[in-house]
């Protein structure tokens, strides 16, 4: 579920946003989250949202606003903490399973909290930071890496660099999807 569709499909107050034009979600991320009140208000209808639509499971993203200050807001680990688990808390009451994206810093703190983690791309392009997601592997929980392609032939070459891929962690789950339709391929 992207920002842009859900804020017009949820009529969200545009001024919460601020006097801006949004030019790039993650701009929308950092003035968000500058009223968490609003932003869990908004959240708790996004996931509703979602039990409308009959998903199983959600996939909020950008889950890392303390990590080097990367909302501008001065966020605390403990924030961070809080508001994550406030989403699983959220999706749990709902009958919903919730995924973890992002916070690699706080994984071992939320393994308890979430039912699966969607893991960095750099972790597998650049054999970076796959270590961090042991905490999951450890817990016997899914991790999944999602790569989104824009045809099928991509999709398929795609499929044969990831998993065939030493760098892969054997435990990790790929799916590699076109656009945002059904077909996938997966390791």
């Amino acid at each position: 579920m992207a920002w842009n569709y859900v804020i017009g499909e949820l009529h969200i107050d545009t001024t919460i946003y601020g006097n801006m034009f949004v030019v790039d979600l993650e701009d929308v991320d950092k003035r968000i989250i500058e009223n968490l009140h609003r932003v869990r208000r908004i959240m708790r209808a996004r996931i509703e949202l979602a039990i409308s639509r009959h998903c199983d499971g959600i996939d909020p993203d950008n889950l890392f606003g303390w990590e080097g200050n990367a909302a501008g807001l001065h966020l605390t680990p403990e924030n961070q903490l809080d508001y994550n688990r406030y989403l699983a808390n959220v999706a749990h009451e709902n009958g919903l399973a919730i995924g973890l994206s992002d916070d690699r810093e706080q994984l071992s703190d939320l393994v308890g909290d979430f039912d699966f983690a969607i893991i960095n791309l750099s972790c597998v392009d650049f054999s970076l930071e796959c270590h961090k997601y042991k905490p999951f592997f450890d817990a016997r929980k899914p991790v999944f890496n999602i790569h989104s392609v824009s045809s099928i032939a991509e999709g398929h070459q795609k499929q044969d660099e990831i998993c065939s891929s030493s760098k892969r962690p054997h435990d990790m789950n790929t799916i590699i999807k076109h656009d945002y339709t059904n077909w996938k391929l997966a390791c």
